[in-house]
């Protein structure tokens, strides 16, 4: 996945996040964005805020849309080292 592909996944899934990811980008290169930025500097405080507040339907989300993302990398490597 490149990393607006990644960028724009994670606006898709958390649309709440819409406000701080376009500040984060737009002074940047948009959508293409490196998506280790985006990640760091939106998502990341997000999960803070989430455990902070003990939002728990929240944070049971953020993880499961992480552990999306451990299984597509782990399949895909091991896929391309068969």
């Amino acid at each position: 996945m490149t990393s607006k592909e990644l960028n724009l996944l994670l606006i898709k899934t958390f649309p709440n996040l819409n406000n701080a990811y376009m500040q984060e980008v737009s002074w940047q290169e948009g959508n293409s964005t490196g998506s280790h930025t985006v990640y760091g500097d939106v998502l990341t405080p997000y999960v803070i805020s989430c455990i902070e507040n003990n939002n728990q339907k929240e944070i049971k989300e953020i993880f499961t849309y992480k552990g999306l993302f451990v299984n597509y990398f782990y399949f895909r490597k091991k896929s391309t080292s068969d």
